[in-house]
């Protein structure tokens, strides 16, 4: 599972490049109708390695969880989830969701599917990271507050995931 959400991540960010190139003139270079149309410049190539824990029993996952961590991630999985896995995952998708709320908010055009993907993959590509938003999601439940809107303090988890993110797209 761990290479296949590696792909997946490459796959996404081989996707996302920076949007134009600015062309270059030289006094002995005739100008150009196209010249004046940017092309794309070269995809930007990131390596996340995804890294899922192994805790909780394989295949225990509900068909639920497994379907919104198929929707989450955009693709299906090629392995067997235990309950727990399919959790932080879905733990990972609610904070990169309020992370890609915070960068519609701020009138960014983005593509809000392709920013939870990457801030989840981003995520699980940090094994303290992934654990403190297991323990942010953790204390949500908690509190009771797991259904309203997440409100997220700008601490560095927050920082280290909304500049990846935004940073990508």
């Amino acid at each position: 599972m761990a290479e296949f959400l590696t792909l997946l991540g490459a796959v996404i960010l081989l996707l996302v490049w920076a949007p134009w190139r600015k062309p270059a003139l030289n006094d002995s270079e005739e100008m150009n109708i196209d010249d004046f149309f940017p092309e794309p410049s070269t995809p930007k190539e990131i390596v996340l390695k995804f890294s899922l824990p192994d805790v909780g029993e394989p295949g225990t996952a509900s068909q639920a969880q497994i379907d919104a961590v198929e929707r989450a991630l955009g693709e299906p999985l090629d392995t067997l989830l235990s309950g727990q896995q399919a959790g932080m995952i879905l733990d990972a998708r609610e904070y990169a969701r309020a992370i890609a709320n915070v960068l519609e908010r701020e009138h960014r055009h983005i593509n809000h599917h392709q920013a939870v993907r990457l801030g989840i993959l981003f995520i699980f590509s940090d094994e303290e990271l992934r654990d403190d938003i297991v323990e942010w999601s953790r204390k949500r439940f908690q509190r009771g507050t797991h259904n309203d809107p997440p409100r997220l303090r700008r601490n560095d988890n927050f920082w280290k995931i909304y500049n990846f993110v935004s940073g990508q797209l």
